[in-house]
């Protein structure tokens, strides 16, 4: 199960946004052990953004962006329904 929360740099989705730092570098400081990214496996788990928002720090020097992930979206994941087999 994975988290309903990813929190990540303001300062740094700003910059992979405009292109400062380039998505190879972003996907390696937000991956896990094997490499996937924080969002991919969401995805692959059938979780979609369900909200966006900016935490602010006013005693740090970047504030954070927060997404918030559904839980499982029909729309995104695979069909799951019995097996009928006729006689």
């Amino acid at each position: 199960m994975y988290a309903n929360k990813v929190k990540i740099s303001a300062r740094e989705l700003l910059d992979v946004l405009s292109g400062k730092m380039d998505q190879k570098r972003f996907l390696q400081r937000h991956s896990k052990g094997n490499g996937e990214s924080i969002f991919s496996r969401r995805g692959s788990a059938g979780k979609m953004i369900s909200k966006a928002y900016v935490e602010n720090r006013p005693d740090e020097d970047d504030d954070l962006v927060v997404f918030e992930f559904s839980s499982d979206d029909p729309a995104v994941t695979a069909f799951a329904g019995q097996d009928y087999h006729e006689e």
